[in-house]
């Protein structure tokens, strides 16, 4: 927690990242690491006796911070850049005459200015910055050379000569680890936000093909299952005209078979408008659920369905009443949807066999028959988009759209849905609710 409000602290001193480029939040940085150095430094000048340059490490002070402020809170980056880098070079200058010329540590500050300078400052400025630096560095050092004695050596004794060139030292050293910490820091901080961004995007385009697909998957279906029964009623409009052209037997099977094209088209369509509404459900209702009792529903509604292969149907019942928490509308819809896809795929006298298990934490419905069974191809692409539109023993087509929608619903109530089956022996469905 202190580590959490220290960095809050930290970064509301150099600014946000929404506010601030990297370069401005390491100028910020460097200012507010330097402001305590050059105080530190004017004490110690002042101490040994060094009067001219404590009093202006204290000048240099002030100027450091009306950079700090310009940039931070007036937004007048390049100013302040350029107030801290004449500055910090008129500093320098002064500093070299006035602490031991060659033999001070003033060389020194000088790199260490020229890297402060090349990290904050614009590119475009970075070649005259550095020209700067030579030119002065290069006027000073032939003045010291060419005028012997004109630089007066400041330090009364030999210690204090170590002492200054070791403190300088030790300075530059943590100016040159603060920034360098502070721009790898950025930089693998940078580099995470972009790979997390390469993710999130590499995750979306996935989920737009997914997306492209199913819609493409939903226009095949309506296009290809709506246009048979529209067709079949079209036909059959144009026969009304004509009367005589069929017999009764004729016009009965016709009848029954528009009947079996118009209500796979209605099972077709509750199915895709179950599916899109559970895509924009944002909460499941949940509720206690007898799983038995729902059973039973199902199969007084599909009875006729049933009795019209004169399939069938056996039961092996759990002893006593057992409730599963989830939601009644999703487990009727999903047992409804297998039960019916055995019915369409078992032959005539076939059998389906539902029976309910329990098992640790997990109510199983299993349904078996007897039926056309399925491939292994067939069995990878069941419970998704890719599943082909398949015919019943009674030519009654099947799309996959049902079992798509029966996984999809189950994983939001922390069901499960399993297919086993054997081509030409028949499948067997496991479903199982979370107690």
């Amino acid at each position: 927690m202190l580590v959490l409000v220290k960095k809050h602290i930290w970064n509301r001193w150099i600014g946000s990242a929404e506010q601030f480029t990297l370069e401005q939040r390491i100028f910020h940085a460097i200012l507010l690491i330097l402001l305590p150095i050059l105080l530190i430094s004017s004490i110690f000048d002042l101490l040994i006796g060094l009067i001219w340059m404590g009093l202006y490490m204290l000048f240099a002070l002030g100027c450091q911070l009306l950079a700090y402020y310009l940039s931070r809170y007036r937004k007048k980056n390049t100013i302040a850049i350029i107030l801290f880098g004449v500055n910090g070079y008129g500093f320098l200058a002064v500093n070299y005459f006035l602490n031991s010329g060659i033999q001070g540590p003033t060389l020194l500050l000088f790199l260490l200015a020229a890297m402060i300078i090349l990290v904050v400052s614009p590119d475009k400025m970075n070649r005259v910055w550095m020209g700067l630096n030579l030119l002065l560095v290069a006027l000073l050092v032939w003045l010291d050379y060419s005028r012997p004695g004109f630089i007066e050596i400041t330090y009364e004794s030999r210690s204090l000569f170590f002492a200054d060139i070791s403190f300088s030292y030790c300075c530059s050293l943590l100016v040159i680890y603060g920034i360098t910490t502070y721009i790898k820091f950025n930089y693998a901080r940078e580099h995470k936000l972009a790979t997390d961004r390469a993710e999130i995007n590499a995750q979306q385009k996935i989920q737009l093909e997914k997306i492209d697909e199913q819609k493409n998957k939903l226009f095949s279906i309506i296009g290809h299952d709506v246009r048979g029964p529209l067709t079949l009623i079209r036909g059959y409009l144009d026969l009304m005209e004509h009367k005589d052209a069929l017999n009764e037997s004729e016009s009965e099977q016709l009848r029954l078979q528009l009947q079996e094209s118009v209500d796979g088209t209605i099972e077709m369509l509750e199915n895709l408008l179950e599916w899109s509404r559970l895509q924009y459900l944002q909460e499941t209702q949940w509720e206690q659920v007898d799983v038995s009792a729902a059973i039973d529903h199902v199969l007084v509604l599909l009875e006729k369905q049933a009795a019209k292969k004169q399939i069938e149907i056996s039961r092996n019942r759990t002893s006593g009443k057992q409730m599963i928490s989830g939601n009644k509308r999703i487990i009727e819809l999903v047992l409804r949807n297998v039960i019916q896809n055995a019915i369409k795929f078992t032959p005539v006298h076939g059998a389906i066999h539902i029976s309910e298990t329990l098992s640790p934490g997990k109510y199983n419905v299993e349904i078996k028959d007897n039926g056309m069974g399925m491939s292994e191809v067939q069995l990878k692409s069941l419970f998704t988009f890719k599943a082909k539109t398949t015919y019943g023993t009674n030519r009654e087509k099947g799309t996959g759209m049902g079992l798509m929608l029966c996984k999809e619903l189950l994983t939001g109530i922390d069901g499960m849905i399993t297919a086993y089956s054997t081509e030409g022996q028949g499948s067997r469905f496991l479903i199982q609710f979370k107690m």
